[in-house]
């Protein structure tokens, strides 16, 4: 992968997230968005050991849950499970 793949992803990825630098301290601006419905997303600023993700849950019938917010950088690669609204997800997190 190249260079300005790298960086296409990266701005893509970004994108996706809705994230910002703040230019005051130059940290990642993320919007946090719970598994709730409707999701009304709040800006959110993540500490330096973490990361601003997209959470996407699925269920054993196939439904999909999302979330959006800052996670420990050392949980993004893994996946992990959530329980919402009695049912059982896979949570699989994609990080910026």
């Amino acid at each position: 992968m190249g260079t300005s793949s790298i960086f296409l992803c990266v701005l893509f990825l970004c994108g996706a997230l809705d994230l910002t630098m703040s230019p005051a301290r130059g940290r990642l601006r993320c919007y946090t968005c719970s598994l709730a419905k409707p999701c009304y997303p709040v800006p959110t600023k993540c500490q330096d050991d973490e990361a601003c993700s997209i959470s996407t849950g699925t269920s054993d019938q196939s439904e999909i849950i999302e979330r959006k917010g800052c996670l420990p950088r050392a949980q993004c690669p893994l996946p992990s499970h959530a329980t919402y609204w009695l049912r059982s997800y896979i949570l699989r997190h994609h990080c910026c």
